[in-house]
């Protein structure tokens, strides 16, 4: 008869076993536990439904796991056939099922028998913490496996008990439930694949498509447009020159500022195609510059106000030239036909 062999646990993996406590998180320690969660999980820090409750696994001071529980599944059919309630019974006791929505052994701490070991002893306490906080206990569990991920053993282990599977992995403990399946979703870098091969222009245009067909057309005659270059987070550099109304905080258009440049070839280049015909352009210092006036008021027929700053020097002093000079550089109005000073 074949025999499975069984690992060996060491004197300091069989103290963790011994010496690991399980209690809910404190208020202050909630950053920590969504960072963690959100970072090591393939799932990611999950939106929990309903009544819910964290826990966190220590040892000699040390986080080593991380249990998530919130509201049961509304609808699952395998769990009402396996309880047996009625639609009524089912509205009444529903929310003494609880959803153990996350389970995360941390890094660095995975050992023989840890998972199932976590599982039990946070069973053991939850119903009485739940009372605590919501004046009911819990009376069935429930979760859910994805088989193409995992194959469930810490929870055959703490002897919950399969229900079947449908559209989804369903597995229950003795006198507990399951969830959903839930898919895992595309990596960052199978998103990145996508985008990169997706024509920005066609994108832009659909996206402003869309924007009229759910906040109607926009009027640019009388708006004020801001226009401005920002770095994008996490993209090792990137700088996007975006146009945007300041009247209804619409996006107007965006431009990726070339490797090796700034932003004003971007911005000029949106501005020949942003729709801001009758519109006031603004921009900051940078784009104070002669082609960028041209643009916008020979192409698209706007208008702008541009700001200076003092280190520009030509244009600060140019300016201040004009404005010294700006009562001499109109006619004097007239009234009645006689000349009036202004």
């Amino acid at each position: 008869m074949k025999t499975t062999k069984r690992p060996v646990i060491t004197e300091e993996e069989q103290c963790l076993l011994e010496c690991v406590q399980v209690r809910p998180i404190q208020p202050e320690e909630r950053q920590r536990y969504d960072q963690l969660m959100g970072e090591q999980h393939y799932l990611g820090n999950p939106q929990l439904v309903g009544e819910q409750m964290r826990f966190v696994a220590e040892y000699k001071g040390q986080w080593v796991g991380l249990l998530a529980w919130s509201a049961g599944a509304y609808r699952l059919k395998l769990r009402e056939g396996w309880i047996g309630w009625s639609p009524s019974q089912k509205k009444r006791r529903l929310s003494l099922v609880a959803n153990n929505s996350r389970f995360l052994i941390l890094e660095e701490w995975h050992s023989p028998n840890l998972a199932s070991r976590l599982l039990k002893l946070c069973l053991a306490r939850l119903s009485q913490d739940w009372e605590q906080i919501y004046g009911h206990g819990i009376l069935l569990v429930e979760t859910f496996v994805d088989p193409q991920q995992f194959r469930g053993t810490c929870y055959r282990a703490s002897g919950w008990t399969l229900l079947g599977q449908t559209m989804e992995a369903l597995r229950f403990p003795r006198d507990w439930s399951c969830r959903h399946r839930r898919y895992r979703p595309p990596s960052e870098s199978s998103f990145f694949r996508m985008l990169s091969q997706v024509n920005p222009r066609q994108l832009e245009k659909t996206l402003l498509d869309w924007q009229d067909q759910v906040l109607g057309k926009r009027d640019p005659v009388g708006d004020r447009v801001a226009v401005d270059g920002k770095e994008l987070l996490n993209s090792q550099g990137q700088k996007i020159a975006s146009a945007y109304s300041v009247r209804d905080g619409r996006w107007l258009g965006s431009e990726a500022v070339a490797e090796g440049s700034n932003e004003i070839p971007a911005v000029q280049e949106l501005l020949r195609r942003a729709d801001i015909e009758g519109s006031l352009v603004t921009a900051d210092a940078m784009n104070t510059q002669t082609e960028t006036a041209r643009i916008i008021v020979q192409e698209p027929g706007a208008d702008y106000l541009f700001t200076v700053k003092g280190n520009q020097k030509g244009v600060a002093q140019n300016v201040q030239q004009l404005y010294q000079s700006l009562s001499h550089a109109f006619s004097p109005s007239t009234r009645n036909g006689r000349r009036s000073n202004l």
